[in-house]
Parts: structure tokens; sequence; C-alpha cells
């Protein structure tokens, strides 16, 4: 759910960056009104008709065509605010999603990994109480590296993904309404 979004609005971002009001990817026939260094080797040209480009026109790289719009804001007239206000909410939704996507995936690794680590959801239910888990000294090292992989990735998105210890504890009693829990559902019972 969240993947596709984080897709979309990605791709919303990107198309509007590129198709962005003024901006003009050749300064064929157009007469230079100034030409201002940016960042990173990036500049802004000013055309006398009101238009723009970005030198180099990266519009591949969409990280470096990024940075060099955003950093053109505050060398283009005050009439442009609101199409990089829009830039600017575009940008936000894509992090947001962004977000949403990795928590998504997190909860989709706990119920996809289960069946084949059975000591999963209680590994999982002491990290929520932060208590100490001990994998047994008889799991095979493969399954006791997922298992770690899991905490850490748990640990290291809980900052930007408060909503993780919301959502792990109906992902291991099976009432998520983000990702299917059946096989959740099932693995609690033998618990």
């Amino acid at each position: 759910m969240y993947a596709e979004k984080k897709w979309e609005t990605s791709l919303a971002k990107t198309h509007f960056a590129k198709s962005f009001p003024g901006l003009i990817a050749s300064a064929t026939g157009k007469q230079i009104e100034s030409e201002i260094s940016l960042n990173a080797g990036s500049s802004l040209i000013r055309f006398t008709d009101g238009t723009f480009t970005l030198k180099p026109y990266e519009e591949h790289d969409i990280p470096k065509f990024l940075a060099a719009l955003r950093a053109s804001e505050h060398h283009l007239p005050e009439e442009m605010k609101p199409h990089f206000d829009t830039l600017r909410r575009l940008t936000e939704e894509d992090r947001e999603m962004g977000r949403l996507s990795r928590m998504e995936k997190l909860l989709g690794a706990i119920v996809n990994n289960t069946p084949l680590i059975p000591e999963l959801p209680e590994a999982v239910a002491k990290w929520l109480n932060k208590e100490a888990y001990q994998p047994p000294e008889t799991m095979p090292e493969k399954i006791r590296v997922q298992l770690q992989r899991i905490h850490f990735a748990l640990e290291e998105n809980i900052t930007e993904i408060p909503e993780l210890l919301e959502e792990v504890p109906k992902v291991l009693d099976g009432s998520s309404t983000l990702i299917q829990c059946d096989v959740m559902k099932a693995a609690m019972k033998k618990i």
C-alpha cells in the first residue's frame, strides 16, 4: 500500500520538477540576463524573457537536478514562490510515503519471516518491552542473522517511525490493518 504510494509521489515530484514552470532545457535563441553560481558546480542561467535553465542540466540525475532547482529559488522572481511551495509539498509527501513504506516493509518482514523463524514473534515482543532476547544456541546461524537484521532494522527506524510501537503489537496479535496478518494469528496461537 505505502510502497505504491511512495512510487506515485516520487514520480509526481520528479514530473513536476522536470516540467517546472519557466524552466527550459535548452538556451538556444535565448538572451542571457544573468548567470548565478549555485551549489556543487551548478549554476542558474536567467534569460531576459523570464525563463531559466540549470547548468549543467542533469534531469537524469534527479537528486542533483532537484538540489540545483531548489538552490535556484532565492535567485528567481517572487512569482515563482507558489511553484517552489508545490515542490516542497511534493517533496514532503514523498518523504512521508518513504517513511511509511519503510514501516510497511519492516512489518512485512516480521510476518514473512515468522514461518521460517518461529522464535521471531517472541523476540520482537521482547524488543517492544525492552527485554533482552537471546536466540537459542541451537538456532542455525542463517536464521540468527535474519533475526538480528530485523531487530537492527526496528532499532534503526524507531526514532523516525515511532508508529512502529503501535503497529508492531498489532502485527504480533494479528490485528494490523496495514498488512495481512493471518500468519501471525496462527503463530501467536502456538505461543
